[in-house]
């Protein structure tokens, strides 16, 4: 029968999108009107020179909220050779506020202050206080390692580190992991949401540019910075688990040669605990009556679910890196050699206890009437060790009207998973189990005694079996570039071109090393009880909901499978298992633009025209029925990009911008393989199924319209509206997974990648900022808020995509679009103190679609943190870092948009830490 379902608790749950949404409506009116009715009537006032008493008290003032780090070593903006300007200034809002005046396109950014004062060590969680920009999260950590800018993942964005392309080493797509990178060693952030002709245009998104420090970005000619911090996760000690994190980073700079020369170094190190508690459905939601197949519709009130995985995550991150830059400045050239090096290793241990109805789900009618049961615990060494390094160096010549740029940069990235041990115990039991979904996010079991039993004895339980496997990708980024500008200073202002080269080799492997029991060594016929491999017991979990159990030792588990696999050496294994996956794969990219600015009055147009020709070669093995040959696959196709983008600055304060681009994306390195796997009938040898990858798919193209009107009452607050359009064609599933299409030919079922049809994705970002230091009369009743400051985004967007296949009958949203972000920020900086509480949303969205269009969704996801910093001396800060303080999921997905039926939810708790930073 259909499990029981509390449909007040799911109504309530449905209606929280709405709600959310009026929420961030009435707080973005309200940062909206405050700043108008508080506002100073001279624009810039926080910029003219003092006065009166009450202006020398204010800048007094300002002088005492200014962070150590920032008045004393942040300088002037430095200009850099690709023309984007980094501005580090004495308070953030004021940093990102005159970035986003002097870009020439639409953008955001944050300033070093910001990243330095964010509540987490992920980046990526830093970059969605960014209006459009989402974070995606690490299943393993529970912190962001991806971003999508306004919905688009990893394949429709370029992540570059100085304007240099980063390598990417995600086995599915092509996302950079930015778990790698530390907020602390950043100058700032720079998202581009339109492209111009002299920027890559493989970005239907956006661009995202990190920029490291150098020596002419600080004020004075020699710099030391020390930052410290220390914490605990309290989920990890709550369960008694490792819960300890501290950081440390010493950077410093020095200008010689009567400031032509600087030198810059950083170096630091991370490492933080954290504890994991997962609930995941085991094995897909079905109906209860059987569907005949894949493509039809089923009822969704109707869906069962087999069984559910309970995982305990133990992981332990540790981050070592560092940055340098050389810089030489002459009158009319300049030079540059600039590296960083990140490396990260996690260490994670997870076990999960398996509840899940086995064998044949339905009965002779084809009702649900499951009719095994099987309970198991499964443990897994989850390591995973990164790396990135770049290294990139250049020029520039500035003679006259004529000016020459030049660099060249290299880029290799690696994400493997070094040794993955894992070991199963179960047992089987004749009957079957349901569940009730009175709390969608628990699933409780409703089942005989044997079943609520069998969690507590794991004498019951035999060896299922042991593997060890190893998997690695490796990306390496050669890149040059050449760009020539010619100054006219008349109507034409200037005539731009260039040339670029970029050369990417990407390897993949994934092999299983050995797979076998434990013949042959003492734990030989032994149950679980009985085999040592076990170590404290966990009473619950996830708030009580569940009782775990005992969890593995991971020395003991290690030490068993290494004694098995010399017992058995090579077992389970043949060439298609070892060598199967094997693949490499060999990307060109050749570029060339023409550009050019004309001004009209105070119109300034900037057009031109982008060409990129894109040659991708792979080889691989096919497999025939385990049988191995390596074969190869070949694509080459052009694109023209043109573009035009429109800056208009109405008044001093009020300032438009618009843009006219096209963008393209590459299908993923792993859809273009044209890898073959053949499935024959055991018996007669026949060809039954053939899955293969498709080297035609074409790339996705982008046709884009962008809007923006910011008004910026003074320095250090603003107003802006940004609407945008994207018209899809040829779309590419981000998801690590593709779009089949299988067609029968004759008896034989022939599934591979295909593109998808047309797709559109339309919205409008809301951004405000107001800091009140200043502005209120000493006088004036309303001089308590002097010093407070708001700021906020929100982002309201909405997409469709036809994915091609004929059986979905309507179209869905993109996957990773979300209809609703937003940020709020309340700030006060004054008398030496630095508070911030933030509230982060980020909307529902589709993360992969699935069969009979139970589709996977992510639920929305909120965050509320914390930052206070305290300056001790001009030197000395103090400051106190919280994050998820109201301790929400992670990461919560379901089939279906709705909540009612789970498909995985995962807790990390709260994270606390307390910096003690020096600046001299």
């Amino acid at each position: 029968m259909p499990s029981p379902i509390d449909h007040s608790v799911i109504r309530q749950r449905a209606a929280a999108p709405r709600n959310q949404s009026r929420l961030a409506l009435l707080l973005l009116t309200t940062t909206l009107i405050s700043p108008l009715a508080l506002a100073d009537r001279h624009a810039f006032a926080a910029d003219a020179v003092p006065t009166s008493d009450t202006d020398r008290q204010t800048a007094e003032n300002k002088k005492k909220i200014s962070h150590p780090r920032a008045e004393k070593d942040v300088s002037v903006p430095h200009t850099t050779a690709a023309e984007s300007i980094i501005v580090t200034a004495a308070t953030p809002d004021k940093t990102a506020i005159q970035q986003k005046r002097l870009m020439t396109g639409i953008s955001d950014s944050l300033s070093a202050e910001d990243l330095r004062s964010s509540t987490t060590s992920s980046i990526a969680d830093s970059l969605t206080k960014i209006p459009g920009v989402s974070a995606i999260v690490n299943q393993t950590t529970g912190q962001g390692q991806y971003v999508t800018i306004r919905g688009l993942a990893g394949t429709y964005n370029n992540f570059m580190i100085n304007g240099a392309k980063v390598a990417s080493t995600n086995a599915e797509s092509r996302d950079v992991s930015l778990n790698l990178l530390q907020p602390y060693g950043m100058a700032g952030v720079t998202v581009s949401k339109t492209q111009t002709p002299d920027m890559m245009g493989d970005a239907i998104a956006g661009s995202i540019d990190f920029r490291t420090p150098t020596a002419f970005d600080f004020k004075k000619p020699q710099m030391l910075r020390v930052y410290s911090a220390a914490g605990y996760n309290d989920s990890a000690m709550s369960q008694n688990q490792s819960s300890f994190g501290g950081q440390i980073q010493v950077d410093g700079a020095r200008r010689f040669l009567n400031d032509r020369l600087g030198v810059y170094l950083s170096g630091y190190y991370v490492v933080d605990q954290t504890l994991g508690q997962e609930i995941e459905n085991d094995g897909e939601y079905r109906p209860y009556y059987k569907a005949p197949d894949t493509t039809s519709h089923v009822d969704f009130n109707s869906l069962q679910l087999p069984g559910i995985d309970l995982a305990y995550r133990r992981t332990r991150q540790e981050r070592v890196g560092g940055s340098f830059a050389v810089d030489y400045h002459e009158d009319i050239w300049s030079a540059y050699l600039h590296g960083q090096y990140a490396r990260l290793q996690v260490k994670g241990d997870l076990d999960t206890t398996e509840y899940n109805n086995t064998g044949n789900y339905y009965n002779a009618s084809g009702i649900w009437s499951p009719s095994q049961f099987l309970f198991g615990r499964e443990f897994q060494v989850a390591d995973d060790n990164q790396y990135l390094a770049n290294l990139q160096g250049g020029g520039k010549l500035d003679k006259g009207r004529f000016h020459l740029s030049f660099n060249a940069s290299v880029s290799r990235g690696q994400d493997s998973t070094p040794n993955k041990y894992s070991t199963e115990y179960d047992k089987t039991f004749d009957e079957g189990i349901s569940w009730s979904h009175i709390d969608p996010r628990f699933p409780t079991v409703t089942a005989s005694p044997f079943a609520n039993s069998v969690q507590y004895n794991p004498a019951l339980l035999q060896l299922d079996g042991a593997s060890l496997e190893r998997s690695a990708t490796t990306n390496t980024v050669v890149s040059t570039n050449l760009d020539i500008k010619y100054d006219v200073n008349d109507i034409i202002r200037y005539f731009k071109g260039g040339f670029q080269f970029r050369n990417s080799t990407r390897s993949y492997y994934d092999h299983l090393l050995w797979q076998g029991d434990f013949s042959g060594t003492s734990l030989d016929g032994l149950n679980l009880a009985q085999s040592g491999l076990l170590g404290r017991t966990v009473n619950e979990i996830l708030h009580n909901h569940y009782y775990y159990g005992p969890i593995y030792s991971r020395e003991a588990v290690i030490s068993a499978i290494r004694s098995a696999m010399q017992a058995t050496p090579g077992a389970g294994t043949d060439a298609a298992s070892m060598y199967g996956n094997d693949t490499n794969t060999t990307e060109r990219v050749f570029a060339g633009y023409i550009m050019t600015d004309i001004t009209l009055g105070k119109l300034s147009l900037i057009g031109g025209l982008r060409y990129e020709r894109r040659n991708t070669e792979s080889a691989f093995f096919n497999n025939d029925s385990g049988i191995l040959s390596p074969a190869s696959s070949y694509r080459g196709y052009g694109v023209f990009l043109p573009s035009i983008t429109a800056n208009l600055p109405v008044t001093r304060n009020l300032l438009f911008r618009g843009a006219i681009w096209t963008g393209y994306s590459a299908p993923e390195y792993g859809y273009l393989s044209g890898s073959q796997t053949v499935t024959r009938n055991p018996g007669t040898g026949n060809i039954i199924a053939i899955s293969q990858g498709n080297p035609n798919l074409k790339a996705a193209r982008s046709l884009n319209f962008d809007l923006s009107g910011d008004y910026y009452m003074d320095a250090n607050s603003m107003i802006s509206v940004a609407g945008y359009y994207k018209k899809l064609r040829n779309f590419i599933f981000t998801n690590g997974d593709s779009v089949p299409a299988t067609n029968e030919v004759g008896s034989i079922d022939v599934t591979q990648p295909q593109n998808g049809k047309n797709a559109s994705l339309y919205g409008v970002e809301f951004t405000a900022s107001r800091t009140l230091l200043g502005l209120i009369p000493h006088s004036s009743p309303l001089y308590f808020l002097d010093g407070f400051g708001v700021s906020g985004n929100v982002t309201f967007q909405r997409s469709s995509a036809n994915s091609g296949q004929s059986w979905r009958t309507e179209n869905t949203p993109l996957v990773y679009a979300p209809n609703l972000l937003y940020n709020m920020s309340l700030n006060y900086r004054k008398y030496g103190l630095d508070a911030r509480l933030s509230l982060s949303y980020r909307g529902k969205y589709i993360e992969q679609l699935r069969a009979n269009q139970i589709d996977k969704w992510v639920q929305h996801n909120r965050n509320l943190s914390l930052h206070v910093g305290y300056n001790i001396t001009r030197n000395l800060q103090v400051a106190f870092d919280g994050n998820n303080l109201l301790n929400d999921w992670a990461y919560f997905t379901t089939r279906g948009e709705a909540v009612q039926y789970q498909k995985d939810y995962i807790e990390f708790g709260r994270t606390f830490l307390w910096h003690l930073d020096y600046a001299l």
